[in-house]
């Protein structure tokens, strides 16, 4: 199987063979195996605020390739990233348990933007995008990745007026949806990229059961004018877990083997289903 680390953040060309989710989301770790997808399980960061230490989108940001931002307070997280072959670099910044320190990490680059609020996003991730010719668009929301779902190389849907905002004007197709409807524990409600992400080109992942969000019908037609589909990873309610972050991939067409995630789990099993 010829595995290759994914060049662009978040956005696979081939179908993923290692994405980055919270180790205590097992039943997720099970459908994304079920996907031949291995989990890269990230175990918590206890600087986080405790609803959101094991979301992995506030513990590490995918610069493309073999590149990884992360904080250092976690070695275990970063061993089992530098174990599968990725350039671990911390940031300066040490993450807190309020914001704006805790959304450090929690930029968004895609295809060659990246969105970031100006006082909470680390200063690596603003070097990295000047250094490399990726247009820096400000925002006021700085759980920027948690609210964005990428469809595509350019689409992507928000409940957050202001990143909708900025992306249109940055030339993205976005939808816009209501806010809320996503578990998020200890908070009033989560957000659409917390719960979601590729898992091939044409694959779109949601941790629960997207069809039963009041806005499925817009965000199914959305992602299928893209030729996107739907797959529900569980048939649980949606719940913002801070990402499915792909890492890894395999070209499409090639043949698929079992997979085991870097982290032992309990064997728990659930449905799923392909929208």
């Amino acid at each position: 199987m010829l595995e290759s680390f994914i060049v662009k953040p978040n956005l696979p060309v081939g179908r993923v063979s290692l994405a980055a989710v919270p180790a205590g989301e097992r039943k997720i770790i099970r459908a994304l195996e079920g996907h031949h997808i291995a989990a890269l399980a990230l175990e918590c960061c206890y600087a986080l605020p405790a609803p959101v230490q094991g979301h992995t989108d506030m513990m590490l940001n995918h610069l493309g390739g073999s590149r990884v931002l992360i904080s250092p307070h976690n070695q275990e997280n970063v061993d089992r990233l530098m174990g599968r072959g990725f350039s671990v670099k911390f940031i300066s910044e040490s993450l807190t348990d309020n914001y704006p320190g805790d959304a450090l990490l929690d930029s968004l680059i895609i295809n060659h933007s990246c969105f970031f609020h100006e006082k909470a996003t680390a200063q690596e991730i603003k070097d990295y995008c000047e250094l490399n010719n990726i247009l820096l668009y400000p925002v006021k929301q700085g759980y920027i990745k948690c609210s964005v779902c990428i469809v595509d190389e350019a689409s992507f849907i928000t409940s957050d007026s202001g990143i909708a905002a900025a992306g249109t004007r940055a030339g993205f197709n976005v939808l816009e949806i209501s806010t809320g409807h996503i578990m998020l524990p200890g908070y009033e409600y989560g957000f659409i990229g917390g719960c979601s992400g590729l898992l091939a080109p044409d694959l779109l992942a949601f941790t629960g059961d997207i069809t039963k969000h009041p806005d499925y019908i817009s965000i199914r037609d959305f992602a299928g004018r893209r030729q996107v589909k739907l797959v529900s990873l569980t048939s649980d309610p949606l719940k913002d877990i801070g990402s499915i972050i792909p890492l890894m991939e395999i070209p499409l067409g090639e043949s698929t083997q079992t997979v085991r995630s870097e982290k032992t789990i309990e064997n728990v099993v659930d449905e799923e289903s392909v929208i």
